[in-house]
C-alpha cells in the first residue's frame, strides 16, 4: 500500500491545524497591536464605508481570500475567486475603514432575476466579530429588497460560517458535503426576512 498520499495529506491537514491555531491565539493580540498603532482603527459603525468595487481593488480582495485561507476557505478556491473578479461580477462591493479595504462580498442573480444571490463575502481576520460583516450584509439585503423582480434572497457557504447566515435570518434549503473542497460543505440558504419593503 502507498501511503506517501495519505501521509501527504495528513501533513497538510497537520500544517493548515497549526496555523488555525497561530491565528486564534494571536488574532486578538494583533487586533490590540494594530489599534494601539492606530487607535483610528478602533471599529465604530459610522466609520465603515461601503462602496462599489473597482478594478483597483483587485488585489486588495485577493488578499482578503488569503488572508481567510485555510479557516473559511480552501487553498482551491483563489483560482474561482480570480475567475469570479474577471468575469462574473454583477455588483460586487468592498468595505473600507478610513480608506482601507478591510471586507468584500458581491451579489449575482439568476438566470430569471427572480433570486438574488450573496457571493464572496470576506471580512479581513482582525475585524472578525466586530460587526462589520453585518454591515456589509445589510448593505446588500437593502438592495435586493428594492430590486422589484427579486423574490427570494439565497446564499450558498460552508459548515465555517452559516451560522453568520442563520442569525442574520436565512435558513438552511440544502447541505451538500465536500462540495467547495475536501471538508469545506455547501450549505444552501435562504433569507426569511422582509423580501421587500
Amino acid at each position: 500500500m502507498d501511503i506517501l498520499p495519505h501521509l501527504h495529506s495528513y501533513i497538510e491537514w497537520l500544517f493548515f491545524r497549526i496555523y488555525y491555531l497561530f491565528l486564534e491565539t494571536n488574532q486578538k493580540k494583533l487586533t490590540n497591536f494594530l489599534i494601539e498603532v492606530n487607535p483610528n482603527n478602533v471599529m465604530e459603525e459610522n466609520k465603515a464605508n461601503v462602496r462599489k468595487y473597482l478594478p483597483g481593488d483587485r488585489s486588495a480582495v485577493l488578499e482578503l481570500l488569503q488572508l481567510n485561507t485555510p479557516i473559511f476557505f480552501s487553498p482551491a478556491e483563489s483560482k474561482d475567486l480570480e475567475y469570479y473578479l474577471d468575469h462574473e461580477i454583477e455588483s460586487y462591493f468592498v468595505l473600507e475603514i478610513n480608506g482601507v479595504v478591510t471586507g468584500s462580498g458581491g451579489i449575482n442573480y439568476s438566470e430569471d432575476k427572480k433570486t438574488g444571490i450573496i457571493s464572496w463575502d470576506m471580512i479581513h481576520p482582525f475585524y472578525h466579530g466586530k460587526g462589520l460583516g453585518s454591515i456589509l450584509l445589510k448593505h446588500r439585503l437593502k438592495l435586493l429588497q428594492t430590486t422589484p423582480l427579486v423574490e427570494k434572497i439565497r446564499v450558498r457557504t460552508s459548515q465555517h460560517t452559516f451560522h453568520f447566515y442563520e442569525k442574520s435570518g436565512f435558513v438552511v434549503l440544502n447541505k451538500v458535503p465536500d462540495y467547495w473542497a475536501d471538508g469545506f460543505d455547501m450549505i444552501e440558504m435562504e433569507y426569511k426576512g422582509i423580501t421587500h419593503e
